[in-house]
């Protein structure tokens, strides 16, 4: 597999939000861009959701997969695009890295994806997957706007606190509340068909650290803990502390790195349970003590 270019188009607003060159080589000029993006858009609002297509454009092949927010597309030899897995892959960690910005953001502000290519160079299958490459020097999602704790969390706070925390978590991935304890989450994440996983979290001492539960055979395969593999998990401060659901959006993104690495082996199939939010703050359950 050799991608020569790769695009990104934001499907609501209709506009291309990255554009990353992998072959020095290649140039695109202004019109064959608009008239590339162009058949493209038209030839995606055929297409069913999570489906892939591709597509010749006068000498040029192009593969491109519709997905609920985004289009991603490949520009690549003839007979040589890259699997469906690989723009499942890319436009879960795009969203995964970007959930915060994706659907608030200003044409000016479409600079903030440029980074992004540093992502798709990383997780090429002919890329080689360095001792510090998945951890780097920064976070591979961005943070979101946090609370400051100098003195801790105070105990008519820390119910509303708790509560919130496992809301962010529960509005995104299935899981269950164990034992009626909104901070003791068992959740699921579904990397790909056959690579699903269970997650424990425990985060009953925040601002503290949180306890996060995998398998030992997750734990072998991912050759490090994960306080040296996530970013926010490693350098946590508890006076500033990163939202419970960023450790999990970091984990996965972690997991579709290594999984489009071939560095994953298959779990097989897993039943998860419906995605379900938390009640209003009004309706939470009692916590046991």
């Amino acid at each position: 597999m050799n991608p020569q270019t790769v695009f990104i188009l934001d499907k609501k607003k209709k506009i291309l939000i990255f554009l990353g060159l992998l072959d020095k080589d290649i140039s695109i000029s202004q019109v064959e861009l608009s008239d590339v993006l162009g058949l493209i858009i038209s030839q995606s609002n055929t297409l069913k959701l999570n489906s892939f297509y591709n597509t010749q454009i006068k000498d040029k092949f192009y593969f491109f997969g519709n997905f609920e927010k985004l289009v991603i597309i490949f520009q690549h030899l003839k007979d040589d695009p890259p699997p469906d897995k690989f723009l499942i892959g890319i436009n879960k960690i795009f969203i995964n890295k970007y959930w915060n910005i994706l659907d608030n953001y200003s044409n000016k502000e479409i600079s903030n994806f440029n980074p992004f290519i540093k992502v798709i160079k990383e997780i090429l299958p002919s890329s080689k997957l360095k001792e510090s490459e998945v951890m780097k020097d920064g976070p591979i999602i961005n943070a979101m706007k946090r609370e400051t704790y100098p003195q801790g969390i105070s105990d008519y706070k820390r119910d509303e606190i708790l509560w919130n925390e496992a809301r962010l978590v529960k509005d995104k991935y299935p899981g269950e509340i164990l034992e009626g304890l909104v901070f003791n989450l068992q959740i699921y994440l579904r990397v790909f068909l056959t690579y699903n996983y269970k997650i424990f979290l425990d985060f009953s001492d925040y601002p503290s650290k949180p306890i996060i539960g995998i398998s030992e055979d997750l734990n072998i395969e991912l050759g490090k803990n994960l306080e040296e593999l996530l970013y926010f998990y490693g350098n946590w401060d508890e006076k500033k502390p990163p939202h419970i659901i960023e450790i999990v959006k970091e984990l996965e993104t972690v997991l579709w790195q290594l999984n489009l690495q071939n560095k994953l082996s298959e779990t097989g199939d897993m039943t998860f349970p419906d995605l379900k939010s938390l009640p209003k703050i009004s309706e939470k359950p009692e916590e046991k003590e």
